[in-house]
């Protein structure tokens, strides 16, 4: 997936209907590996598309997890239908390499 503030790339290890969590490095935090959630549309402005949360100028960001609180977030999304399983293993192993 291309660049969404604040990561430079990335991985999806989560894909539902409604959200996506995503993992990558942070730019804004020492490129730190790092989770993060968005929802694929945002009902209240009229679009299907624009997602959310975005910033002032309706560009994609993401709401960050916590550091501290990431992997143990992703190991709840383990065996859901929707989680890609390689990916969120291999996140899980990063973040907790990196603590």
């Amino acid at each position: 997936m291309d660049a969404v503030f604040p990561f430079d790339k990335v991985t999806l290890v989560y894909e539902g209907s409604e959200f996506l969590v995503g993992f990558g490095k942070n730019t804004r935090n020492r490129n730190k590996y790092s989770v993060g959630l968005r929802w694929k549309s945002y009902k209240y402005d009229g679009s299907d598309n624009t997602g959310f949360p975005y910033d002032s100028s309706k560009k994609g960001v993401w709401f960050m997890i916590p550091i501290h609180l990431s992997a143990a977030f992703l190991e709840t999304l383990k065996g859901n239908k929707y989680s890609k399983k390689d990916a969120l293993d291999n996140a899980i192993k990063l973040l907790k390499e990196q603590n």
